[in-house]
């Protein structure tokens, strides 16, 4: 539930495969993402290709 609030906040599609940079903190051990700035990498398979998994 909380993977889909992200995914329609950010305003990403489903089935997309997403980048995004990150800030080190490491004083603090955390590293900071703004997901509003995530880039699309990767363009959905086509449903024939995943009824070929061998």
């Amino acid at each position: 539930m909380m993977q889909r609030l992200l995914w329609t906040r950010c305003g990403w599609e489903d089935g997309f495969t997403y980048r995004v940079s990150g800030t080190l903190h490491s004083e603090y051990g955390v590293v900071e993402f703004d997901l509003n700035t995530a880039e699309r990498v990767m363009e959905p398979q086509a449903a024939e290709n995943e009824s070929e998994v061998p």
